[in-house]
């Protein structure tokens, strides 16, 4: 990855993919309602096929020969047992009006609440939503909640951009020795996974032969480098997109020429 040019052109600047990763399909394609029942409660949703379909892969396969209409009109019920309501009511929210709440912005959720939302896109194949996240947090300027991180780490894939985001932002911004001198070793060691700390490790070393990362600030970090990007485009009608594969994502992503800019901090290091 190149020297960041400008903090302007990088940490805060628009994914260039936004336009298309966020497109709505014509109102026209948003096609018949289908109800979802989610949690053990099976709290109820109703959104359209087609446009829950075309941020989805995992719901466009779902929708795929829907059956005969429900008394209520609905063309087909799918269950999430296993998701939260809360979760998915957000996801919905974003599918419409490209906001995670009617009530708060972005800048306002939880930092937990928005790892889960990004691990539902993880696991329902919406990159756009994952792009999404990773905006939002870094507009809340790279917080993070350490409690969560095994939380992520169990429910994320190898190379993922959110895993990435938390290792680098512990790393250049908050710093595990801080960390330690607040809470102990032991419990660090409880909080923080094996995947975590290896990773952590492995960029620490990685960084001590780079040294030219240390004159940057978080401000210069490109946000970009955490997304799911498409790796090409179709027509301008269509505007569908394809992604790059997860491993060969993982391997860019510990190349130590691609790795996002960190500072190395030996006094931060315990590893």
């Amino acid at each position: 990855m190149s020297r960041p040019q400008s903090v302007a052109s990088h940490n805060h600047r628009m994914c260039p993919y936004a336009e298309i990763l966020y497109a709505h399909p014509p109102y026209k394609q948003f096609g018949d309602m289908i109800k979802v029942l989610v949690g053990p409660d099976k709290v109820e949703f109703k959104v359209h096929t087609g446009l829950i379909s075309h941020h989805s892969s995992w719901f466009r396969s779902a929708c795929e020969g829907t059956g005969p209409r429900d008394a209520d009109g609905t063309t087909h019920t799918i269950k999430l047992p296993e998701d939260d309501p809360e979760v998915f009511e957000a996801v919905l929210t974003w599918v419409y009006t490209r906001k995670f709440s009617e009530k708060l912005d972005a800048f306002q959720l939880k930092s937990r609440f928005l790892y889960k939302i990004y691990i539902f896109a993880d696991k329902r194949g919406v990159p756009a939503l994952k792009v999404r996240v990773i905006d939002a947090l870094f507009d809340k300027n790279g917080s993070l909640h350490y409690d969560s991180i095994n939380y992520v780490y169990e429910n994320t894939r190898r190379g993922s951009g959110l895993r990435k985001f938390l290792v680098h932002a512990v790393m250049y911004k908050h710093g595990i020795r801080n960390l330690v001198d607040r809470r102990g070793e032991d419990e660090i060691l409880a909080v923080l996974p094996a995947g975590f700390l290896l990773e952590y490790s492995l960029i620490s070393e990685a960084l001590v032969e780079d040294p030219t990362w240390a004159t940057l600030e978080w401000s210069d970090f490109d946000r970009c480098d955490y997304h799911e990007h498409p790796t090409k485009t179709s027509s301008a009608e269509d505007k569908e997109v394809t992604f790059a594969d997860d491993e060969a994502d993982f391997r860019r992503s510990m190349s130590v020429r691609e790795r996002p800019p960190l500072r190395h901090d030996r006094s931060s290091s315990v590893l």
